[in-house]
């Protein structure tokens, strides 16, 4: 063995990759490159051929061949007498040959006959040709053509003869020949068994043709592409199993193909991969592979097309194309046509049918078709970006925060804006779709797990990206990844082997130790190559713990509690897994941006598992895992440099958030985990925590943050992308927040104008609006509720923490429902225990509410009410309530900015809005009408009356009572009302109210029926009828303020006309006002301190109402009764209560003849 060939076996053999001997430089070792002596010899022997007449022979043959290879005849024994077998490169790339497919008739007939032998008398002339039988002359075809084929895969053994092989269109005619009967016969080209060889060798040239990079874009795509689509759609529709292999290098060959083609994309290349993409699902359909590879290759086709798609837009976009339809040339939207195409054709559902038919084989232990799995993951991942770059334009997407305060911003410099700067979430229905295929199919778990234990890297950040945006979109898969379900009860135990959940954290424990080698200096490789797998590393490791995370965050949002949802039951899963996250979080790492996004997203993970426990002050709290969460966190004041927007040592920082627009992919932001990481300092920590966080700044620095504060260093330039907080970050910082107050912050956050505008500016219109269209955590109607209540809650703590104190408001009807969570708690055992701190927040309380009035907070109040939904409106009108109860500058402001407008008012008094939202809007409407006639023209221009009417009838007794209320208060003041309680006929529904089963409701009732008689006359006819329930009460057991709301509107039923005094005495009310005033006046006569400290006792009352009937004759005349008199003349001799005194003066002024008996 020659030493040469010993180091070429070496080199084809070399276990480095690196160091292997690859094509094309493999032509160029000793043992197969020409020596100069051997070059030498062999151009001889051609120039000898030549000299004894061969050389026409060689050169008709070579023209022959090129130009129609179907008419070539026998020409092996010209080939067996040619030197050394080889063809010169010059020659073939000399000559200027046709196309055969188009030139069969350009043939010269003159030509003369060509030696197919080196003998001279062995000549085939064209007669001879005719007169050959059709069997032998098929025979000499195929030999002919796989001769020529065998010369030219000889020649491409140089790179001098590829590239001339490459530029010579009639050498490729003859290559792609053998596709020729498959384009035209299709499937029946496969019964010739010389046919499969050719075609095989003509795969292989093709092959060596594109690794040796010689084929030109435009000769791929309009010459070889069609061929080799040819052959693979005649292959796929054999029913023989002996055309895999043929199939397998099809699909080899069209893969490089794609590669070369798309480097720009013309409609030839439309129509090719439009072709590919149609064959798919005949792939995936394909029975006679048991080996994968069909699938593997033909998904490994799609996976490179939709890739190179994804790449060749995304350049187009970022040259500054904004329209794929207006772009410079048509390749943007021939690549849009493409990826349409694509969705159109349902290539996700054969993709997922590829993920099912893998993870069968994979349960039944056929691992052969594993490599499938993260194959097709890659092409569905490349479907989903292709998708959301086409739909998206190349814009990116923003947190709603940053996009809010930069329309803010730029509105402020004069700047106008598109109002529709939402993203459309293309690949919502993709992902969607996806995910339930996902749920129901137990093989598609059973892939992606594989995938993501044995995938490659490519592979493994595809399946990670696909599975993050399913748990963004469809929270409930989180369950399924992570192995929990809804009956887990206290002790759930998720993440255990075969769930992705453990086969994410065995990647995240692998990077761990990768961080460690590299930390200890373990890896001794050159320092580009420890870079290059530094990097790979940690972004796959940033991707494992972003899904952590995500995951996470959606078993929150399915309400699952306890860590060992994600870390399983076992102690020590538990601490390598928190371990492992907390060495990748640790802030020593960060030396580069890659590094630093790692540590950003692994406290994220710490973070939103830890989360997961419950509150350690809940009565039910049960931790699952054994050590304290805050073991595993990084300290305050750590966690704190690391929020802090504008430190002046964080400009290195600020840099890489600003390129990276401050988010860990589409859906985190990269502060998000460090604010999630001090909540839980703050929750498990005590009070000593919240105290040391107060002292650091924390609630001023998370309110600069939220308020997107300019960097003093560049005041004139937007700073937004450094918020980096998503809307699960903006809650977690509020949450922050509403824990410090307690610990002392209240002045800095509740008593400054700048720290309540930005907490306004939170659930102002504008961001509202734009987190409801926020497709991920934290956004949609369940985000801005949430970010509503916690707001409200910071908003109520002086409320809340003086509600016990005299100079508190009245408390409405949602108070007792409201707690932030997790943190009631804390405030009421902790911050509320100080007496001290109360005391000063009940002495600033009134500068308070100035303050809130200085900020206009009546307009974010009312403005969140128009982007909630309605069940979610309990704690804002909670603190409206307490607002308007106030200050009528409250309920001028709140009826100002639309608190009773047609968006607001509808949802509010609907009897299927929530009890508590009801019951406070009545509170309002009745505290605003009770303050001033000013409020009845804005409630009726609202018809508040005429949701009155099925209030009155409410299934709840404490609606039907409010509703009562309010109806007497908007009769307080003016007649105002009245013509519309006749129309909307709420008269006889109030009258029925006196006899409501329900004692606050009647007592109500008969303040409503009072105020209503009151001003004048004109409901006089239709409250004849409440005159038996009026009796009724007088005489039944009923409370006293019942009793002296009916005294009195009997009273103010003969205030204004003597048209009801015969009703009146007919019905005994009369009667039932005696019987009042003796039953009572036993009573004051006994204890007449109580009669005087009751300015409103039935006892005064019925003697007014008395009063009020002596003025018309008929009552008098009942009245004159000595009875009466006797009863009027005790009590007034014995009360040394002068109103009662006065009233019963009053009334026997009436009767001068009492008046004289008296004297």
């Amino acid at each position: 063995m020659s030493q040469n060939f010993k180091s070429f076996l070496k080199g084809l053999l070399n276990k480095v990759s690196q160091n292997r001997l690859t094509w094309p430089h493999l032509l160029e070792h000793p043992f197969v490159k020409e020596s100069e002596e051997e070059l030498e010899a062999r151009e001889a022997r051609l120039r000898m051929a030549a000299a004894r007449g061969c050389d026409a022979a060689w050169r008709g043959e070579v023209n022959i061949t090129l130009s129609s290879p179907a008419l070539n005849r026998n020409v092996d024994a010209q080939l067996s007498g040619s030197p050394s077998g080889r063809v010169k490169s010059k020659d073939l790339c000399n000559k200027g040959v046709e196309n055969p497919v188009s030139t069969d008739q350009s043939i010269p007939i003159s030509q003369p006959s060509i030696a197919v032998n080196v003998q001279p008398h062995n000549i085939v002339t064209d007669e001879t040709i005719e007169s050959c039988g059709q069997t032998t002359e098929t025979q000499s075809a195929a030999k002919s053509d796989a001769l020529i084929l065998e010369k030219i895969e000889i020649t491409l053994r140089t790179p001098r003869g590829a590239q001339a092989i490459a530029q010579d269109r009639g050498a490729i005619a003859h290559i792609l020949h053998p596709f020729r009967n498959f384009n035209v016969k299709g499937t029946a080209a496969l019964s010739n068994e010389q046919a499969d060889i050719s075609a095989g060798q003509a795969l292989r040239i093709l092959s060596n043709l594109l690794a040796a990079s010689v084929l030109t874009p435009k000769t791929a795509v309009d010459d070889v592409l069609p061929s080799v689509l040819g052959l693979i759609r005649a292959t796929l529709g054999a029913s023989a199993p002996q055309h895999v292999s043929l199939l397998i290098k099809g699909f080899g060959v069209l893969k490089k193909l794609i590669e070369v083609g798309s480097s720009k994309v013309e409609s030839n290349y439309f129509h090719h991969s439009v072709a590919l993409l149609r064959l798919y699902s005949q792939v995936v359909s394909y029975k006679y592979d048991t080996s994968g590879r069909v699938v593997y290759e033909a998904t490994s086709c799609v996976t490179l097309l939709l890739t190179r798609l994804t790449l060749g837009l995304s350049k187009l976009m970022s040259s500054g194309t904004q329209r794929l339809d207006e772009a410079a040339n048509q390749e943007g939207a021939l690549i849009s046509q493409i990826i349409g195409q694509a969705k159109s054709l349902d290539i996700m559902d054969q993709l997922c049918l590829c993920l099912t038919g893998a993870g069968s084989h994979i349960a039944a232990g056929v691992v052969s078709s594993a490599p499938v799995a993260a194959e097709a993951c890659k092409a569905i991942w490349g479907l989903l970006s292709a998708l959301n770059i086409v739909a998206t334009r190349g814009v990116k997407q923003s947190f709603p925060l940053t996009l809010s305060q930069t329309r803010n911003r730029l509105k402020t410099g004069g700047i106008e804006i598109s109002s529709d700067l939402k993203i459309e979430n293309a690949i919502k229905a993709e992902i969607e779709r996806f995910t339930e295929l996902l749920m129901k199919s137990r093989d598609m778990q059973v892939s992606i797990c594989y995938a993501l234990m044995h995938g490659s890297e490519s592979g493994l950040s595809s399946v990670i990206q696909i599975l993050l945006q399913c748990c963004e979109l469809s929270p409930r898969i989180c369950d399924i990844l992570s192995g929990t379900s809804q009956n887990d009860g206290l002790c759930p135990n998720g993440g255990v082997d075969g769930t992705v959940v453990s086969a994410i954290f065995r990647l995240v424990l692998l990077c761990a130790n990768a961080a460690a080698a590299k930390d200890a200096g373990a890896q001794t490789l050159d320092s580009e190559n420890t870079t290059s797998k530094a990097s790979s590393f940690e972004n796959l490791a940033t991707l494992s713990c972003l899904l952590i995370s995500t995951i996470a965050q959606g078993l929150k949002l399915l309400a699952r509690q306890g860590a060992s949802c994600m870390l399983t039951n076992s102690q020590s899963k538990q601490h390598d897994r928190l371990v492992a996250l907390a060495q990748l979080g640790s802030s020593e790492r960060i030396t580069s941006e890659t590094s630093m996004l790692l540590t950003a997203a692994a406290t994220l993970a710490l973070a939103s598992i830890l989360l997961l426990e419950r509150c350690p002050t809940s009565s039910v709290a049960s931790c699952t895992i054994v050590q304290s969460p805050i073991n595993f966190i990084p300290h305050i004041s750590v966690l704190y440099d690391q929020i802090c927007p504008f430190r002046s040592d964080d400009h290195e920082s600020k840099q890489v958030m600003r390129s990276e627009e401050g988010m860990l992919m589409s859906w985190h932001g990269q502060r998000d985990g460090y604010i999630g990481a001090l909540e839980l300092w703050l929750i498990w920590g005590g009070v000593s925590s919240i105290q040391q966080a107060c002292s650091l700044g924390v609630p001023d620095s998370l309110l600069s943050l939220l308020g997107g504060k300019r960097d003093s260093a560049s005041k004139h330039e937007l700073q937004l992308s450094s918020i980096g907080v998503s809307p699960v970050g903006v809650l977690w910082s509020l949450s922050v927040i509403h824990l410090c107050l307690a610990g002392g912050a209240f002045q800095e956050v509740l008593f400054k104008k700048e720290s309540l505008s930005v907490l306004l500016s939170l659930i102002d219109e504008p961001h509202l609006a734009c987190l409801q269209r926020w497709d991920g955590f934290g956004g949609g109607l369940l985000g801005v509720r949430d970010i509503v209540n916690l707001i409200v809650d910071i908003l109520e703590f002086p409320f809340n923490a003086t509600q016990n104190s005299s100079s508190s408001p009245l408390a409405s009807a949602s108070l007792l429902h409201s707690s932030a969570p997790g943190t009631n708690s804390i405030v009421q055992r902790k911050g509320l225990e100080n007496g001290d701190m109360v005391k000063v927040i009940a002495s600033e309380l009134p500068r308070y509410l100035q303050t809130l009035q200085e900020v206009c907070i009546c307009g974010p109040l009312v403005g969140c009410l128009k982007l909630l939904d309605i069940k979610d409106f309990s704690r804002p009108v909670s603190l409206i309530v307490k607002l308007a109860q106030n200050s009528r500058s409250f309920g001028e402001g709140f009826l100002k900015e639309g608190l009773l407008s047609p968006v607001v008012l509808p949802k509010m008094l609907n009897t299927n809005s929530p009890k508590e939202v009801i019951l406070d809007f009545l509170i309002v409407i009745s505290d605003l009408a009770r303050m001033s006639k000013d409020f009845y023209g804005p409630i009726g221009d609202a018809n508040v009356v005429v949701y009155m009417k099925s209030l009155l009838t409410h299934a709840d007794a404490n609606v039907r009572s409010k509703a009562c209320n309010a109806l007497g208060n908007m009769c307080r003041h003016t007649p105002y009302f009245y013509k519309d309680m006749v129309k909307h006929d709420i008269v006889n529904i109030l009258i029925d109210r006196c006899a409501d089963p329900d004692r606050r409701t009647r007592k109500f009732a008969c303040f409503a029926v009072g105020n209503a008689a009151y001003h004048n006359d004109y409901l006089y006819e239709q409250l004849k009828r409440c005159i038996p329930h009026l009796t009724n009460l007088l005489l039944g057991d009923e409370e006293e303020k019942t009793k002296a709301n009916a005294a009195g509107a009997l009273s103010n039923l003969v205030r204004n006309s003597s048209r009801l005094c015969e009703d009146i005495i007919s019905q005994g009310a009369i009667q039932a006002l005696l019987q009042v005033i003796t039953d009572y006046s036993n009573a004051a006569m006994g204890s007449p301190a109580r009669m005087e400290a009751n300015n409103d006792s039935p006892l005064k009352i019925a003697l007014f109402s008395l009063g009020n009937m002596c003025i018309h004759a008929p009552c008098r005349q009942y009245l004159r009764t000595p009875e009466l008199f006797q009863i009027l003349m005790k009590l007034q001799q014995e009360s040394p209560d002068p109103t009662i005194i006065k009233y019963i003066s009053r009334i026997i002024s009436k009767f001068p003849e009492a008046s004289m008996q008296r004297g």
